[in-house]
């Protein structure tokens, strides 16, 4: 009986210490737990929380803006390519007439040099579209304000400043690209390449926001030239714009 008193009084004495010392610590846990350095740490966590849940949402945004741009600049090229096939295919059944000879008996000089003129239309202006087909739309640039200036009643003069435009147009110089699609409407109204010309350019207003204004080319181009290329074309981005566009 003494040996077990004994020994539950040196357990007693041996375990009181440890007690105390995990009493300390709980206290300070606790004074950690209520202490102004704690609180500090979780609203810092949250701040950053928070600054990643706002940058998360600004990379969100800027991923779509990248996909709508990416999207749009397939869409300059896709069109401008479907717009040079759709002209070279036109030019190949269309142009093969052949220059009326001259009769010699007769004096021809009135005659010769109007038709050595539009050879010399035709022919600069091949050459600047074919180098538009090649992707040099500076060179086919130069060329076809070449034909637009020496010949601004040409055959080929509405269609140089359409392609003139279609190239800015397709560098996203919008400012350029508009100046010479507006030349086609003012100038050359009655052209193949009016509807067009419209149609871009409630396009180019569409990539600057101003969605009232293109709203009012892409009508136009509908109610002006209807069962149209372009006219399909126009109903398919006012129906974006539409979407867009708040509703009355």
């Amino acid at each position: 009986m003494r040996q077990l008193l004994a020994t539950a009084t040196v357990a007693a004495l041996l375990t009181a210490p440890a007690a105390h010392a995990v009493e300390e610590r709980v206290d300070r846990l606790e004074e950690l737990l209520e202490g102004r350095g704690l609180a500090e740490l979780v609203r810092d966590i949250e701040r950053i929380k928070r600054e990643n849940r706002e940058m998360r949402g600004e990379v969100e945004d800027l991923e779509r803006q990248v996909r709508r741009l990416q999207e749009r600049q397939r869409e300059h090229y896709a069109d401008l390519d479907d717009r040079l096939r759709e002209l070279h295919e036109q030019q190949v059944a269309g142009r093969q007439e052949t220059v009326p000879i001259p009769d010699l008996d007769e004096d021809t000089d009135d005659d010769v040099e109007p038709e050595a003129a539009e050879e010399d239309e035709a022919e600069r202006y091949q050459e600047a579209f074919r180098q538009l087909s090649d992707g040099l739309y500076e060179e086919a640039r130069e060329g076809f304000a070449q034909v637009l200036d020496d010949y601004p009643e040409g055959d080929y003069a509405a269609n140089a400043a359409y392609w003139i435009a279609e190239t800015y147009y397709a560098e996203s110089a919008f400012e350029d690209a508009e100046a010479y699609f507006q030349r086609v409407l003012d100038d050359y109204p009655e052209s193949d390449k009016a509807p067009d010309a419209q149609l871009k350019l409630g396009y180019i207003a569409f990539e600057e926001g101003e969605l009232e204004t293109a709203q009012e080319h892409l009508e136009a181009v509908q109610d002006e030239h209807p069962d149209t290329t372009a006219a399909n074309l126009a109903q398919q981005r006012l129906a974006e714009i539409r979407r867009i566009l708040p509703t009355e």
